[in-house]
């Protein structure tokens, strides 16, 4: 299958197979890559391991972060990751990475955009673990992705933090609209 001018996906019943990162399926990603700039960069070094103290299996070991690797056709188009963190003493659910392989960035799998089903479900995992607010870090100049978390009803939250971060939050109760 060729995605060199990205994928074309004409059935809206394709599914998106969601599944746990770990050492065994570590293979999985081998060949991921979400892109050139730095903040792609620093993704795609987190799910590889590069470098090992700032890494998916020391956030999975160290902070029971989940992290899962979504796959369509036998590729895999991206992943996401969902811990517990704190604000304001109380607990909260926190995003430490998302990326969207390049090929599919931007692009659709049964009508929805790739980056919109994975914040989806990070989203509805929160909501399952009984988590009032949902934060994330994203770089300021990363505007694409500002742009993302805001259509999902996240907000900047307190000041900019260091290396150009800003902490976006969103709260997540009951009756709240659709995220999608």
């Amino acid at each position: 299958m060729d995605f060199s001018m990205g994928p074309s996906v004409t059935q809206a019943e394709q599914q998106i197979e969601k599944v746990e990162f770990s050492k065994e399926t570590y293979e999985l990603i081998s060949r991921f890559s979400c892109g050139t700039c730095q903040s792609a960069q620093f993704c795609e070094d987190w799910i590889k391991g590069v470098p090992p103290d700032a890494c998916a299996f020391l956030s999975i070991e160290k902070h029971g972060t989940a992290v899962w690797i979504y796959r369509f056709q036998d590729c895999v188009i991206g992943y996401g990751s969902l811990g517990q963190n704190t604000a304001d003493g109380k607990p909260i659910a926190f995003i430490p990475m998302l990326a969207v392989s390049e090929p599919f960035q931007g692009r659709e799998v049964g009508g929805k955009k790739v980056s919109h089903h994975i914040l989806d479900d990070l989203i509805r995992s929160a909501r399952e673990q009984n988590h009032e607010r949902v934060c994330l870090l994203v770089n300021k100049s990363n505007e694409r992705a500002i742009r993302l978390y805001s259509s999902f009803g996240f907000s900047t939250y307190g000041n900019e933090l260091k290396y150009g971060n800003l902490r976006m939050c969103k709260k997540l109760i009951d009756g709240d609209a659709s995220i999608s």
